[in-house]
């Protein structure tokens, strides 16, 4: 639903070659248009960091059942190490 208002409502942005997402970390954003693109997201191998990320802009961004996905990932993994990570 962003990305449509972003570049079909008449923003400034519609008419831009180069959109800036601020505030996105690369390896979050990057995981976000795969699954975009793919339709598929691999969280296993990824650090519990750049997950927490991810569930930042997805929830930003609307994908709920991604963010249902993600947050069931990160209960079934947590542990006492990474515990106060995910926590915070």
């Amino acid at each position: 639903f962003f990305y449509r208002a972003l570049l079909f409502s008449g923003m400034r942005e519609t008419n831009r070659e180069v959109i800036e997402i601020n505030g996105a970390k690369p390896v979050a954003f990057k995981l976000l248009l795969q699954y975009i693109y793919t339709g598929k997201i691999s969280l296993r191998n990824e650090r519990e960091e750049s997950l927490i990320d991810l569930l930042g802009l997805v929830h930003q961004y609307g994908f709920v059942e991604l963010q249902r996905s993600i947050s069931n990932y990160l209960e079934s993994i947590l542990d006492l190490k990474n515990v106060c990570q995910i926590y915070n």
